[in-house]
């Protein structure tokens, strides 16, 4: 997966950022090992050649009203993968859908490749609420960073745009941010 587009450098970046997170999704077995422990099932999957992302605007603002839909189609033999959104917002809910449906095999000369059990696939999906998010209270209940980054990264799985995270309370620890030494 690459970028080569002509999209505005900061859209660029946030692709290749989400491009590189959705390839460490696939390819590192320690990100999901559900889906590594059963490679040998999809060995006579066909393995996936490219996946071109086509987004065609590279307006950055995230609002309620930004465009998030995408549509994520494999076809051909060997099968390719394109990837359509307005924004690059729907494009990251994109290849969050893309990295569910693949899994990692052993390609050619050991070289590790992306499977799909599907020959064939169209997926046209774009957010039913605007607002989709959940509440982390830190503030009351301790909770290890480990137990937020994997929130975090339910968030992503499950394309959630809101957090709001209750970090601080008069019955809790005091917080101070460095970025601008305020005490919240």
């Amino acid at each position: 997966m690459s970028v080569k587009s002509t999209l505005s450098p900061p859209a660029v970046e946030r692709l290749r950022r989400a491009i590189h997170r959705t390839e460490a999704k696939i390819f590192t077995p320690a990100a999901r090992p559900h889906l590594h422990q059963s490679v040998a099932a999809y060995a006579a999957s066909p393995t996936l050649t490219a996946l071109a992302i086509y987004v065609t605007s590279d307006d950055l603002t995230l609002s309620r009203r930004t465009d998030e839909s995408y549509a994520l189609s494999i076809e051909g033999a060997p099968p390719a993968a394109t990837l359509r959104a307005h924004t690059v917002y729907g494009a990251l809910h994109g290849l969050e859908t893309f990295s569910q449906l693949v899994s990692r095999g052993s390609g050619l000369r050991g070289k590790c490749s992306a499977v799909i059990n599907a020959s064939r696939l169209a997926i046209s999906d774009a957010p039913r609420f605007r607002w989709r998010g959940l509440m982390l209270d830190s503030a009351r209940h301790y909770l290890p960073v480990e137990a937020i980054t994997a929130m975090l990264d339910a968030m992503s799985f499950n394309k959630l745009n809101v957090l709001h995270w209750h970090i601080s309370d008069s019955q809790s620890f005091p917080l101070l941010t460095k970025a601008r030494g305020v005490s919240c």
